[in-house]
């Protein structure tokens, strides 16, 4: 398995500080109560219980939890890996959706919530990206077109 595959809890920490430093570049805050703040504290608090295993619950289910660190991990690593793409800014109103969905794409979510389709085209441009093909074309997550 090569490193790049899975994130240690510290590493998964430090992503966070990573992706938040991305988003800040381009003018993107990490907004208070929203799903995208609780994905990204639900990482620092499993790092935490990590390194304080007094704290954690015996009888807590803990795969919801884990579930939702390993799809933000994935979503933040594709994004933080993308951020120096010469087409990285075809993204950036994509990125700006963030804070108004459900970004995890390991998660089923209906199908009239919108906000969260465009997360998806994120989360396929950002692995295009990240695979370094050359141009991409993705449509502007406010107007789009179909074709």
């Amino acid at each position: 398995m090569q490193h790049d595959q899975f994130y240690s809890f510290f590493e998964a920490e430090k992503l966070v500080s990573d992706f938040e430093y991305v988003l800040n570049y381009h003018g993107i805050e990490i907004c208070k109560n929203t799903e995208l703040e609780r994905l990204c504290l639900n990482i620092i608090n499993i790092l935490e219980l990590h390194i304080k295993p007094n704290l954690r619950n015996p009888k807590a289910d803990i795969r919801i939890p884990l579930r939702e660190y390993a799809g933000m991990v994935e979503l933040m690593k594709k994004i933080v890996k993308a951020k120096d793409h010469p087409q990285f800014q075809q993204i950036i109103p994509h990125l700006k959706k963030l804070n108004n969905s459900y970004p995890l794409q390991n998660t089923g979510t209906s199908v009239r919530e919108q906000e969260n389709d465009k997360i998806f085209e994120l989360f396929i441009a950002t692995l295009c990206l990240g695979m370094n093909i050359g141009k991409i074309s993705i449509d502007d997550p406010n107007i789009s077109k179909f074709f």
